[in-house]
């Protein structure tokens, strides 16, 4: 699945090349190159999400590669989530690596994703999957999840949504019949699943957030060369 997604980038970059590549906007391998370092801006934590862990090692390897084929030298910039893009924007950053972005929604052009941010959901019973099924009720939600994703909650009929940090907190809330479940993360999940006392399950019928590589307005050359790259790895 991971494969054929960054493919179909590829032809859609492509496509971007062929329509659009007559724009005035300086060329960012080109100033890489002429500067001779590669600013990225990373963001986004692995701890306890093996989803996130596995895109921040195919990201250090994409981007590393990146760096030795134009030979120049690359600098990280740490910065919270949701950041990198904008880093990109105003020039502090070349490309931003871990941005998160929501499936499906349209504001890809400039980005190419490679992995999907793990969505569950927590109940006693087990018998929920689908945000429908929580009509007329109250779930927790992990921030962590992101907030484009809560966006679409707010079209469940009487769906009333609380922010509840950690699994400790949303266990006991479940508990005490506060709350119907709890909206998690990979992190959080595991931990529940660890305790056995909730049924946890994947959350489906949302459009998840991504992973992805911006690399800023009509910079398709740069879009084409990480395609390349993480194609590469991706066939490892």
């Amino acid at each position: 699945m991971k494969k054929s997604h960054v493919f179909a980038v590829c032809l859609a970059v492509l496509c971007l090349c062929l329509w659009g590549c007559g724009g005035k906007k300086p060329d960012t391998l080109e100033l890489v190159e002429k500067k001779g370092k590669l600013v990225v801006a990373l963001s986004g934590e692995s701890e306890g999400d093996m989803s996130r862990a596995w895109a921040e090692s195919l990201e250090r390897e994409v981007i590393e590669s990146l760096g030795s084929r134009l030979g120049v030298e690359v600098l990280y910039e740490y910065m919270e989530e949701g950041q990198g893009v904008q880093a990109v924007a105003e020039g502090r950053a070349d490309i931003a690596a871990g941005a998160v972005i929501l499936e499906e929604s349209g504001n890809t052009g400039y980005s190419i994703t490679y992995g999907c941010r793990p969505v569950y959901i927590a109940t006693v019973s087990g018998g929920v999957s689908f945000p429908g099924e929580l009509a007329n009720s109250k779930v927790g939600f992990d921030p962590g999840v992101g907030q484009r994703v809560k966006n679409q909650l707010y079209s469940v009929t009487g769906l009333t949504i609380e922010d509840v940090d950690n699994a400790d907190l949303a266990e006991a809330s479940i508990g005490e019949g506060k709350i119907a479940g709890y909206i998690c993360g990979e992190a959080e999940a595991r931990k529940l699943l660890s305790r056995g006392g909730l049924a946890v399950r994947d959350f489906s019928g949302i459009q998840r957030e991504s992973y992805a590589f911006y690399a800023g307005e009509e910079q398709y050359r740069m879009l084409s060369e990480l395609n390349r790259l993480l194609t590469e790895k991706l066939k490892d």
